[in-house]
């Protein structure tokens, strides 16, 4: 009768996300040449924490106009199980029109170098990326204007590609955005990246629950 009450926590613990890293920069100073903790910068005057914008208030990564501009995690980050897959996420947003030529990008490094994820010549437009990311990059709307707001971006990096492809034990990730005129900035925040089971791990475990509960049902009838 006790079989349930020990699959239930197990069941709950499993699928319950771990997130490997976390970065909404409110607990960093905001202001011209504040680099915010854990990440490093091309240039701190122009890549720095602000408070003009932010997804959840009251900080943000700010990318200025006018030229190249980067953010790095300072170190490669450890992932505890190669086994799940990895999300990630963040919010991104262009207050300003931005050009055909004006080009966004977020990039990985699983270890043998960057590889471009998401590249947005354009602005975000709305898009909300969640598909499962296997080596090829997104290339998203082209088309110049104007982001209303934050947009979230969430990409799905499975155990499949970084560790059975790639025989992945760490990451890094980067940041650049590069544009040509004034008043054409980006802003960064959320930084996260989550472990997840994979899909069929979870469902073992699923079938798991369901076999204990009826073991459970048929012990008590």
């Amino acid at each position: 009768m006790k079989l349930p009450h020990l699959i239930l926590p197990l069941l709950v613990s499993v699928s319950a996300n771990a997130a490997i890293i976390s970065y909404d920069f409110d607990s960093d100073t905001p202001g011209s040449g504040n680099v915010p903790a854990g990440w490093s910068v091309n240039s701190s005057d122009r890549v720095y924490v602000s408070s003009n914008y932010s997804a959840s208030s009251p900080n943000s990564l700010f990318m200025r106009n006018s030229g190249f501009r980067s953010a790095t995690l300072t170190t490669e980050v450890a992932i505890p199980d190669v086994t799940q897959d990895l999300v990630f996420s963040f919010d991104y947003y262009s207050p300003e029109t931005l050009e055909s030529g004006d080009v966004f990008n977020f990039q990985i490094d699983f270890g043998s170098g960057y590889q471009t994820v998401i590249t947005d010549a354009g602005m975000p437009n709305g898009f909300d990326q969640t598909a499962p990311y296997t080596g090829s990059a997104f290339v998203l709307d082209s088309t110049a204007g104007e982001a209303p707001a934050f947009e979230s971006y969430s990409i799905v990096v499975p155990s499949s590609y970084y560790n059975d492809t790639l025989s992945a034990t760490t990451f890094n990730v980067r940041f650049t955005f590069s544009s040509g005129s004034s008043n054409e900035d980006a802003y960064i925040d959320n930084v996260s990246v989550v472990a997840v089971p994979e899909p069929s791990i979870f469902a073992s475990l699923l079938g798991l629950g369901a076999l204990s509960f009826v073991v459970f049902r048929r012990k008590s009838a």
